[in-house]
């Protein structure tokens, strides 16, 4: 199976600050027992050591600087054609499996290192398509850089298209539900992608982002983002390619769930403008 690279901007991009609030606090948050992550934009890298503690927050650049290689293209599965890829972007939050949610490392302007001792591969060796469409393999492993969160594969995805739900052996699983929105001072965004390295080492990014944006005047509501947040939604072309790029056979489409599949190398691509706290709640969801 060949999956076409990167994502740019997808129909299911979703404003925090937009949208129908559940019943809750008045926050639009569910209520009951959750684990609180904060995501703390600062314009000033962070020195300290945030590994191995019982911290509930991550620090990361509040603008970021693309420094990332082209990917090949996705397929739009509605016209077959392809979808221009984009460059990956600072900061990373690297995800690990484990049976509970902790910050391992909360500094993301360093290396990352296994503060929860949860098995982490601090090294990576990512296969990058360029712009000539030329496949481009490292001749050594690169160190990874970033924050690192441990969580477990989550059962709790949509069913709207192909699905793998089926965990790797010996990760921990929990039927859950994220729930996030931007706070704190007014003004700015971040735009977070699931991005993670497939079974050839080919860097492959979600077709849907969450979009954070913190608007002046209104009241920071929660939203679900479990799709988007521990899953990818990407598009692969079953068949030849034309020439032109376009698929020539039927374009499909499949959501792979956190840690599932022939994948490893998870993470959240936090592309930081100017937002200065992002707000995520993790729940435990009752099976039905």
């Amino acid at each position: 199976m060949k999956i076409f690279g990167l994502a740019v901007l997808a129909a299911g991009v979703l404003a925090l600050s937009a949208g129908t609030a559940m019943a809750g606090n008045g926050n639009g948050a569910p209520p009951g027992p959750h684990y609180n992550l904060n995501i703390i934009g600062v314009e000033n890298p962070k020195k300290a050591d945030m590994t191995g503690s019982n911290r509930h927050t991550i620090f990361v650049a509040l603008y970021s600087k693309k420094t990332g290689k082209n990917s090949r293209d996705q397929f739009d599965p509605d016209t077959g054609e392809a979808v221009p890829g984009t460059a990956i972007v600072d900061s990373k939050i690297w995800l690990t499996p484990g049976e509970e949610f902790q910050v391992c490392d909360g500094n993301g302007f360093d290396e990352a290192y296994d503060g929860c001792d949860s098995g982490f591969s601090e090294f990576w060796s990512p296969t990058y398509w360029n712009d000539a469409g030329e496949k481009i393999i490292p001749t050594v492993d690169e160190r990874k850089m970033g924050a690192v969160f441990m969580l477990p594969c989550n059962t709790n995805i949509s069913q709207d298209a192909d699905i793998n739900t089926s965990c790797g052996d010996g990760i921990p699983s929990l039927h859950y539900g994220i729930w996030a929105r931007a706070n704190g001072k007014h003004g700015g965004s971040a735009t977070v992608t699931t991005c993670a390295l497939d079974a050839d080492n080919e860097l492959v990014c979600s077709l849907e982002n969450e979009v954070f944006t913190r608007e002046k005047g209104k009241v920071a509501q929660y939203q679900d983002v479990t799709d988007e947040l521990t899953s990818l939604l990407i598009s692969f072309c079953d068949g030849d390619i034309d020439v032109d790029g376009s698929c020539l056979g039927t374009v499909v489409t499949e959501r792979i769930a956190l840690f599932s599949g022939d994948t490893h190398d998870w993470f959240w691509n936090y592309n930081n403008n100017g937002l200065r706290l992002a707000q995520l709640r993790f729940y435990e969801v009752p099976k039905e």
